[in-house]
């Protein structure tokens, strides 16, 4: 019922749901796929998997994380060091919206792959742990409440994976057959 979140807000990413919310989802989604909408949209598409990303899909998704710094949308070899330009492209604390936004807002924030919406607005939950001693889960991307160096491609985080929080969502993907 927050009028910053959830289903006041229909065209926002979720958030506050658990990494196993998450997961629960992709499964459900697998399960019901034939009923959504995405898969009307899209009828020469068949799932053959959906699931959470791992952090190296993500990676690569986002361009990679390589030269140190660099943000999804830089091409290569390239680091965006302005701060008007990073507000520009993506939804971080900078931008003073303090909520999520709709992934469209920003098309120029689009990763060089033409991914949407992978630097702020919501940190991603990731398929894997943060280490084998450590069985925090993964976040990447920042989100709108994280300053805009947490919002570069390299930057990851370690969440225990019950938790609740708004500003961490998630992001599906589909393995067609």
């Amino acid at each position: 019922r927050d009028t910053n979140f959830g289903i006041q807000r229909p065209l926002v990413p979720v958030v506050a749901i658990s990494w196993y919310e998450a997961n629960a989802y992709c499964q459900w989604l697998h399960s019901h796929w034939d009923a959504c909408q995405e898969a009307r949209q899209n009828p020469d598409l068949q799932a053959g998997m959906l699931r959470l990303p791992t952090e190296r899909e993500w990676e690569e998704a986002a361009g990679g994380i390589q030269p140190e710094g660099r943000y999804v949308w830089d091409a290569p070899g390239k680091v965006t060091t302005d701060l008007n330009e990073v507000m520009r492209r993506a939804n971080v604390s900078e931008s003073g919206l303090e909520r999520t936004t709709p992934v469209h807002k920003y098309p120029w924030g689009q990763s060089t792959l033409g991914v949407w919406d992978m630097a702020g607005n919501v940190s991603e939950w990731q398929a894997n742990i943060w280490s084998y001693d450590d069985m925090d889960c993964v976040v990447r991307g920042g989100s709108w409440f994280d300053d805009w160096d947490c919002a570069r491609a390299a930057v990851r985080v370690g969440f225990v994976p019950g938790i609740f929080d708004g500003t961490i969502g998630f992001r599906v993907v589909c393995f067609a057959i």
